[in-house]
């Protein structure tokens, strides 16, 4: 019963991030490649999250695809793929106001460890048929450290408890302006090449 929960929860996440990006069948506002620049469209965002938009534009260049709804990145950096959302969806639970940046990787997650990943924080969304991990912050630092950690409970170095007491640690220090090796990147290889193409 808990497994079944948890895959639902993380459906039910990937079916409002394809709404938002259009998605084959996702039936939402579509995402054009052909669409204006990123800047003039987020230029009415909520400060949050134009702001989350402008430092990924900085840092990866244009969008492939933009709308009023969300910009997306395939292949950039470390990420299968990078969405900023101009705001979460309605349902969207976390501990942020502003979780609009999700960023995904190529991970193949054993549905044994559904569980404790929620248990770590259900901000996690893992898809087994597109074998994706991802998370969904308000800083791509987060999002390292955050995958990191989940790669942490998967091998078994550590539980959702000592993974939760580790983010909560690091992430406040680097709030502070000190950094860790869990939030400058990847700790671990991607389960398999990025996509070239889109979907």
């Amino acid at each position: 019963m808990k497994t079944t929960m948890v895959l639902a929860v993380s459906f039910a996440t990937l079916a409002l991030t394809s709404s938002a990006r259009g998605d084959p069948g996702g039936q939402g506002p579509g995402l054009s490649p052909a669409q204006p620049a990123a800047e003039g469209v987020i230029q009415d965002w909520p400060e949050a999250s134009r702001l989350i938009a402008q430092v990924m534009i900085e840092e990866y260049g244009e969008p492939a695809e933009v709308s009023s709804v969300a910009l997306v990145w395939f292949n950039n950096g470390p990420w299968k793929k990078t969405l900023v959302f101009r705001s979460p969806p309605g349902n969207w639970s976390s501990s942020s106001e502003a979780d609009d940046l999700q960023q995904v990787v190529s991970y193949h997650v054993p549905l044994n460890k559904f569980g404790e990943l929620v248990l770590f924080d259900t901000r996690l969304t893992m898809n087994q048929a597109r074998r994706e991990l991802s998370f969904r912050s308000d800083s791509e630092k987060l999002n390292f450290l955050a995958l990191n950690l989940a790669h942490d409970i998967i091998i078994g170095e550590k539980d959702a408890r000592e993974a939760r007491l580790f983010f909560d640690v690091t992430a406040e220090l680097a709030q502070a302006g000190k950094s860790s090796p869990y939030t400058e990147g990847l700790r671990f290889q991607t389960e398999r090449p990025l996509l070239t193409t889109p979907y």
